[in-house]
């Protein structure tokens, strides 16, 4: 079975360009028994979704909300990805 590293270079290679087959059986492989890469992928998913429907209406819409985070926010953030990082590999 291939990493989690390398699954994650598929997943996110997956979005952009087609798997070869061999590739896309080992990724839905790994993703079978990786539930930490299979919720990782679905998150690429929704962030690459999210980008596309803020940058369909454009950067500058007046609508958009101003989002400012606290540093304690994050630090907080940051301690959770690298929790996360650290238990897939």
């Amino acid at each position: 079975m291939i990493s989690c590293r390398e699954a994650s270079r598929l997943a996110s290679e997956s979005l952009d360009r087609r798997l070869r087959p061999a590739e896309q059986v080992e990724l839905r492989l790994h993703l079978l028994m990786c539930r930490l890469c299979r919720a990782a992928f679905e998150q690429l998913k929704i962030l690459r979704e999210v980008g596309r429907r803020f940058f369909s209406r454009g950067p500058f819409e007046e609508d958009l909300p101003d989002v400012h985070l606290e540093e304690e926010e994050k630090e907080r953030i940051k301690a959770v990805l690298r929790a996360n990082a650290s238990s897939c590999s």
